[in-house]
């Protein structure tokens, strides 16, 4: 039997294992192996390789719900957290860093962190590969492809405006238009 920290994690045979977040504080069961860990809680088990006395072993797709929520955190994270997560975010981070910067691209994925809790991984990476297949990201058209089809997104531009089109932007100039805003 071990206990989890508040931080999601469990000491076995000295290092730290990260587990899922809502195992926060609770106990769990360890199964030590030669060469794995399974650690089991709440009726689920997952398997962890063993590490050496002294060290961590993090998996921060098991933070996703705290992420999504705190982008400097993403932003300390985000090389291990997309090569975690696989293609197309390692790809995305590299876009968002380039054009916004690495405070700005944090607070992005942290956002496209939370769609992908909303709406599942597969969904919000199918739409990432699709914009990035064109060489851009396009935030209201991923808000769009992920939003639930009960909820539309309208935006009632002038006429006079339509004519202009925005190059560059900071990502949190949407935000209001993503949260419903009109013009």
């Amino acid at each position: 039997m071990c206990k989890v920290s508040n931080k999601a994690l469990v000491r076995i045979e000295g290092a730290d294992y990260a587990v899922p977040q809502t195992w926060a504080r609770l106990d769990a069961k360890a199964y030590i192996g030669v060469e794995e860990i399974t650690v089991a809680c709440k009726g689920t088990e997952i398997i962890l390789p063993k590490q050496v006395p002294g060290s961590r072993y993090i998996r921060y797709r098991n933070y996703l719900p705290e992420l999504a929520r705190k982008p400097q955190a993403v932003r300390q994270v985000a090389p291990n957290l997309v090569t975690e997560l696989g293609e197309p975010f390692p790809q995305l981070w590299e876009m968002l860093s380039s054009v916004y910067g690495g405070r700005e691209a944090g607070r992005v994925l942290s956002r496209i962190l939370g769609a992908v809790l909303e709406h599942g991984e597969e969904e919000v990476k199918e739409a990432l590969r699709k914009s990035l297949a064109v060489g851009k990201i396009d935030l209201l058209a991923l808000a769009k492809k992920l939003q639930d089809s009960s909820i539309t997104l309208e935006i009632d531009l002038p006429e006079n405006l339509q004519q202009f089109e925005i190059e560059k932007a900071k990502a949190k100039d949407y935000d209001w238009m993503l949260a419903g805003g009109k013009l």
